[in-house]
């Protein structure tokens, strides 16, 4: 073989080397980068730009167990399935009654289209729904309610009957027509900020001293009608007074 064809040869050799080695680069550093973009697209938890919470599994955004297996219910998927926060607007109404064992509606406040919630005979001791702008209806009987918070201008049906409620705040419930507080621990009601009321039932406060019901008719000129037994009351300038 002459010099100059083994020159040619070893160039040759040498630039399928070279090609090789740019080949097997290119795949070492694109299979980690497809991993990474794989893992991301499925994470289970996801975030926007700002960092807001977009999507995670139902007993992540609420982890009371007994809760989130009644999401999971309305939506159809498992409870470790990943849900998006848009896909939980599809729920207006949640009815947990005859769970008997949820202890937190923690997550709650994700279920921003929801209408009427029901959560009887549970073992809730406290309830946030002010984030829950479009409710209209909530009844929460018989629990262990102590706490009780409350920033809902829709609200029109209030039923929080046999808790451990020492005060109630309806003052951001502007739109309140019918309110039961009865078998609580209420010593005194503050009623003025609720112009449409018809209906107030308040029996079994028996520390129960002044309601404040001004005014005596509601905004559409009807009477409001009060049961307070077997407390009885005089009523002087829109005040109930207890005796």
């Amino acid at each position: 073989m002459s010099y100059f064809k083994f020159v040619r040869l070893l160039k040759g050799k040498l630039a399928l080397a070279a090609v090789f080695m740019i080949a097997v680069g290119s795949l070492s550093f694109s299979l980690p980068a497809r991993a990474m973009w794989e893992e991301a697209e499925n994470e289970p938890i996801r975030f926007d730009d700002q960092g807001a919470l977009i999507a995670a599994p139902v007993n992540v955004i609420f982890p009371d167990e007994e809760l989130a297996m009644a999401i999971a219910l309305e939506l159809d998927m498992d409870t470790d399935e990943v849900v998006s926060l848009d896909d939980l607007k599809q729920i207006k109404k949640l009815i947990l009654s005859g769970n008997d064992n949820i202890k937190a509606l923690d997550g709650i406040e994700h279920l921003t289209e929801l209408e009427v919630l029901i959560c009887n005979n549970n073992l809730l001791e406290k309830l946030d729904v002010s984030k829950n702008k479009k409710l209209v209806e909530l009844r929460c009987v018989h629990n262990e309610l102590h706490s009780l918070k409350m920033d809902n201008p829709n609200l029109k049906v209030l039923n929080v009957t046999n808790n451990k409620l020492t005060e109630i705040d309806t003052t951001k419930l502007p739109a309140l027509v019918d309110l039961n507080v009865s078998l609580n621990q209420l010593t005194s009601l503050n009623l003025k900020e609720n112009p449409e009321l018809k209906n107030i039932r308040g029996l079994g406060n028996y520390g129960m001293t002044v309601a404040d019901v001004h005014p005596k008719v509601n905004i559409a000129g009807e009477k409001i009608h009060f049961n307070f037994s077997p407390k009885s009351y005089d009523v002087v300038d829109n005040m109930m007074l207890f005796k």
